[in-house]
């Protein structure tokens, strides 16, 4: 474990026993409510940079009132970077973990760690979606029994690939409509009646209010 001043606890794991060991040794053994963030990074609609703030800035009291876990992909870009600036403006306590593969991020690779992050995974692989399996099993680590969800946004290929696997869970999956992307394609399968064997999708409309959204939202994680 490594800290770089200012910016998140650095963690690499080797394999998922160390991470399951690293977790339980700063505390995070004991069951939380777990948000989990997928969508778009660098190919982000700058047009969706206000909704979106606005939402996650709503969003984050309500996660750190009811002690959530966030986790995210942890690079400075699009949806992490927002979701990283809304805490920090928020002044807010709740673990945000990225999780990213080991080579891509800086010192290792080329991407910027989003500095407002608490914590960041750094998991092997050499490639964007090698960390998807990871961020699933670290939300059902982090969770235990308490409830756990995916809320997606826009998002290209690899957010697809992150789409695909939470369908493969019982735990929520909430798409924001209106944010384009994989998120977008998924909400028109789903609308087309593609996904009958997923019962716990919801749809959330971008275009509604910030605080309505963020309330939602609060309250999918504290039942």
């Amino acid at each position: 474990m490594t800290r770089t001043a200012p910016g998140p606890l650095r963690l690499e794991p080797p394999g998922s026993e160390d991470l399951d060991a690293m977790l339980a040794a700063l505390g995070f053994d004991r069951p939380r409510p777990v948000l989990t963030l997928i969508g778009g990074a660098a190919r982000l609609d700058p047009a969706l940079a206000e909704p979106l703030g606005a939402l996650l800035r709503a969003l984050v009291p309500r996660l750190d009132a009811l002690g959530t876990r966030v986790i995210d992909g942890g690079t400075d870009c699009g949806v992490m970077a927002q979701m990283g600036r809304a805490r920090a403006a928020c002044h807010a306590r709740f673990p945000l973990l990225g999780v990213a593969p080991r080579a891509t991020v800086a010192p290792h690779g080329t991407t910027r760690a989003e500095p407002n992050h608490s914590h960041l995974i750094l998991t092997p692989g050499a490639h964007w979606g090698d960390e998807s399996p990871w961020i699933r099993r670290i939300s059902a680590l982090l969770a235990g029994p308490r409830p756990r969800l995916t809320l997606a946004v826009g998002g290209g290929e690899i957010t697809r690939l992150d789409l695909e696997l939470a369908l493969a869970e019982p735990a929520p999956l909430l798409l924001l409509a209106g944010s384009g992307g994989s998120t977008e394609a998924l909400l028109a399968r789903w609308h087309r009646g593609g996904l009958e064997h997923r019962a716990a999708i919801e749809a959330l409309d971008l275009a509604a209010p910030a605080t309505t959204l963020a309330a939602r939202i609060a309250a999918r994680l504290a039942a």
